[in-house]
């Protein structure tokens, strides 16, 4: 995505920047607010305010304030949505560098006029509106997605870690700080909070996981990429 960016050794850093230090005074400052509204044991209680604590704090500390709950509600619709579009950006252009290398429909690695990868992200939209059909299976869904997540952000690290080793830097192009020491820590940070929430998922969770990644992996070797790299 950086490719996407004008002068991006100065404005992504600038932009990271900007952006991580607002996101992290707000929730410090929604973090704050809330636990010293609403108990743990509230959210344990009373699991569909589980996912909405801020919503939970409004309803039944601040109740005499009734537009709190419809501030909180479009705040959280306008956040959803961000997540989404964010998402939606990242995992299209996966699925177009795949089908660049073979493994997926050619037809998936096409950009749109505005350079984006437009049929993987019809295709991921498409993927996430079915997905959202089944709410009941919320928890679930949300365990899954950050098991997902951790592995594919442990693929990046990597990836990047051993992309820096096989390439020479090309003057010009972004370079991003810290050589391998971020990426590490990165690495570690994601180790230490994903694993063990993910592992609290449950069996069913694994047994998805596994699920999904055996489909990918009959993708793979169905695909001219793979014959080609079994041919030479």
């Amino acid at each position: 995505m950086v490719s996407e960016v004008k002068n991006p050794n100065k404005n992504v850093p600038k932009s990271i920047l900007i952006a991580m230090s607002i996101v992290v005074l707000l929730y410090l400052l929604i973090v704050l607010s809330t636990i010293g509204l609403v108990s743990a044991s509230y959210l344990t209680e009373n699991p569909g305010m589980r996912y909405i604590p801020l919503y939970a704090a409004c309803f039944t500390k601040l109740s005499q304030y009734a537009w709190l709950t419809k501030v909180v509600s479009i705040a959280a619709v306008l956040a959803l949505i961000t997540t989404m579009l964010v998402v939606i950006a990242l995992t299209s252009r996966a699925i177009q560098a795949a089908a660049e290398g073979g493994i997926l429909p050619k037809k998936l690695s096409k950009n749109g006029k505005t350079g984006t990868p437009l049929y993987a992200a019809i295709l991921i939209s498409l993927l996430s509106m079915i997905v959202s059909c089944f709410p009941k299976f919320t928890s679930e869904i949300v365990s899954l997605g950050a098991l997902f997540a951790a592995v594919t952000i442990t693929i990046n690290i990597m990836s990047l870690i051993v992309a820096r080793k096989r390439f020479p830097y090309v003057p010009g192009n972004f370079k991003a700080p810290g050589k391998n020491v971020l990426p590490i820590i990165a690495l570690a940070i994601i180790i230490l909070c994903y694993i063990p929430d993910v592992i609290g998922g449950g069996w069913k969770i694994w047994l998805y996981t596994i699920g999904w990644y055996l489909v990918g992996l009959i993708i793979y070797k169905c695909s001219p990429a793979s014959k080609e790299v079994h041919n030479k």
